[in-house]
């Protein structure tokens, strides 16, 4: 069972960590390749408006995500018999889906509210200058988030599924190699 959940575990850390990267490259590409275009008025407000829907969609793996890895980082850690690497993990997963919930409950919803006033020709600096501060507060939570998420995929990795287990008996022992006989030879 522990095997089980440590790699549900796994998968659902490297899934929410391959999917940061990825958004975020897609971002940076959309917003490069529009600003370059000389003819667009407002190059940042259609990468923006493009991007919105990818955001709002990873918004969901991402949550789904971090279920998962608590539900996985959880058990693992009640059912561990030496605690601190398990609890440290499940609390930066504590972490990293509460940076998540308020991102997605508050500063995304905030930025998708001020984008078309951001992007109108009567935005002004008070509005512009509110949206750049949501923006900002946005970047740092996915960038504390890819921090706990990668520290936490590879803690993940270095300690392996649990083998020793409260509940275990060591019951299906590996057999001893110096007593098994050698396979015969031609």
């Amino acid at each position: 069972m522990t095997r089980l959940l440590h790699t549900l575990a796994v998968l659902a850390a490297g899934v929410w960590l391959g999917g940061m990267i990825l958004v975020a490259i897609a971002a940076q590409s959309t917003f490069s390749v529009l600003n370059a275009e000389e003819k667009l008025a407002q190059p940042n407000a259609i990468a923006g408006r493009v991007m919105a829907p990818t955001f709002s969609k990873f918004d969901k793996v991402q949550l789904s995500c971090a279920v998962v890895l608590l539900i996985g980082t959880g058990c693992v850690t009640v059912l561990a018999r030496r605690k601190g690497g398990p609890m440290l993990r499940f609390l930066m997963v504590g972490v990293a889906t509460g940076f998540l919930v308020y991102s997605v409950q508050f500063l995304s919803p905030q930025i998708l509210a001020m984008q078309d006033d951001v992007a109108g020709a009567n935005s002004d600096a008070e509005i512009r200058a509110a949206f750049d501060e949501f923006h900002e507060s946005a970047v740092f939570v996915s960038k504390v988030n890819l921090a706990l998420v990668s520290l936490t995929l590879i803690g993940l990795a270095w300690s392996g599924p649990l083998r020793d287990t409260i509940a275990s008996n060591n019951t299906t022992a590996a057999p001893d190699r110096a007593t098994s006989t050698p396979p015969a030879s031609n």
